[in-house]
């Protein structure tokens, strides 16, 4: 090539070039990446399922909090049970959601102690100071001690990886997956 090297390989190793990876934070962007797939499969399973009626206006849920999306698809799903046949073996439909909704709640509530937990906690392992739920609806009277290193965090980003192939898997014989719906 004239104007341009071609690409070629170096041979050097990822630590060379760039130094030792950052566990901690490789570990929150794992966990943030799979926490982002299951947003995002609900958006478009909102958006793909409220598309398959005519009457049904469209919804853009993009701006609603998790909970609110789960609950919507939750009444979503059960409304059209009987027309689009879901992943779920032999159980109830609306059994089978229900227990796959409160796994991504659970999913949920760590992703968002992580995201409050790393503000205060950065490579010093030290036990960080990490709001529950119940914490947050007594006003913050009690805070639960849990010390967070990247093994753990690994953990939970292992759990939340479960979660969201769970939610895919349940979508899996409907055309949800491959929908233009983005």
């Amino acid at each position: 090539m004239e104007f341009y090297e071609p690409f070629q390989w170096t041979g050097y190793t990822a630590e060379e070039r760039i130094g030792e990876p950052e566990t901690f934070d490789d570990a929150l962007d794992r966990i943030t990446m799979y926490f982002s797939e299951i947003e995002h499969l609900a958006d478009r399973s909102i958006r793909y399922l409220t598309s398959l009626e005519p009457g049904r206006q469209s919804i853009n849920s993009s701006t609603f909090p998790f909970r609110q999306k789960l609950d919507l698809l939750g009444w979503i799903i059960s409304d059209l049970k009987d027309v689009i046949r879901f992943n779920t073996g032999r159980a109830q439909t609306d059994v089978f959601f229900l227990e796959l909704k409160e796994m991504c709640l659970q999913a949920n509530t760590l992703f968002r102690n992580v995201r409050r937990a790393k503000r205060q906690y950065r490579q010093s392992y030290e036990p960080v100071k990490v709001l529950d739920a119940s914490s947050l609806a007594t006003n913050l009277r009690s805070t639960v001690i849990e010390p967070l290193d990247p093994h753990q965090l690994l953990d939970i980003s292992d759990f939340i990886c479960y979660a969201e192939d769970q939610f895919e898997q349940f979508f899996l014989d409907t055309d949800v997956l491959c929908s233009k719906a983005t």
